[in-house]
């Protein structure tokens, strides 16, 4: 096993003083971008060292070499560190070195539709597509960079793909709200509802739900804390203060 391997490992098992040791090793030789530097910023990440993450990021980001899989692991980290600039660059150079791979042109689009750049997103989904067919992702974020025209859409391509008998429904999802998306943009909402459903279908069928579990941890809830407050308080109270509501989801927290 490789050292940045080793740091993952005991990272990901929590162990992340003994990963942070293994992590430096497997950088301290490195004359290269490796994947190495960002298993290292994220243990930094992990521990609340952002500025430690951020300068070993530029560290690795200025070396002249390195590998894409370097650079895209890089680029998540920095994401995680609020650098999308960043990221955009170093998702550019992971094309760079390896331009036939193609989640590598989906986390670019992804990364310049956050760039406002539509048009270049759009051309890396259709380059990721083009690379592999199963790269889902791509087709509903194609789909959902622009209004799409009568001249100008992707619906043969989506109803050729769901019409494939070998579908998983992972993609069934993906290529249904793509479709679903499209359709409804050239108003033709029958269909797209259709569309919608056979997604929401596919999404329905893969979840794992039983209300019994909610139901037992809202026992666990109501048995855990009190029915009421401690103790009422009386007088003004400060409005100039923080005030914290937690809730359920949908429970209505939101002010």
């Amino acid at each position: 096993m490789t050292l940045d391997a080793e740091a993952l490992r005991l990272m990901h098992a929590g162990r992340l003083g003994e990963a942070l040791q293994v992590a430096e090793r497997a950088v301290a030789a490195e004359q290269a971008c490796s994947p190495g530097h960002a298993v290292l910023a994220e243990i930094l990440l992990r521990l609340g060292r952002a500025a430690e993450a951020e300068s070993v990021l530029e560290s690795a980001a200025r070396y002249a070499a390195g590998s894409a899989e370097a650079y895209d692991a890089l680029a998540r980290t920095a994401v995680a560190l609020g650098r999308h600039d960043r990221a955009n660059a170093l998702y550019r150079r992971a094309v760079q070195c390896s331009p036939n791979v193609a989640r590598h042109w989906y986390n670019l689009a992804a990364s310049e539709r956050g760039f406002g750049r539509f048009a270049q997103a759009e051309a890396a989904c259709d380059r990721a597509i083009a690379l592999n067919r199963r790269e889902y992702r791509g087709y509903l974020l194609r789909s959902e960079l622009r209004v799409q025209t009568p001249t100008a859409n992707h619906l043969e391509q989506l109803r050729q793909e769901l019409a494939r008998p070998d579908l998983h429904d992972s993609a069934r999802v993906l290529l249904g709200y793509a479709l679903g998306k499209e359709l409804d943009d050239l108003e033709q909402y029958d269909q797209a509802f259709e569309a919608f459903a056979l997604a929401a279908g596919a999404r329905r069928r893969q979840l794992v739900y039983d209300v019994r579990v909610d139901e037992h941890k809202l026992r666990r809830i109501i048995e855990v804390f009190p029915r009421g407050p401690d103790r009422v308080l009386d007088g003004r109270i400060d409005s100039g203060r923080f005030v914290f509501i937690f809730g359920l989801p949908r429970s209505g927290t939101t002010l």
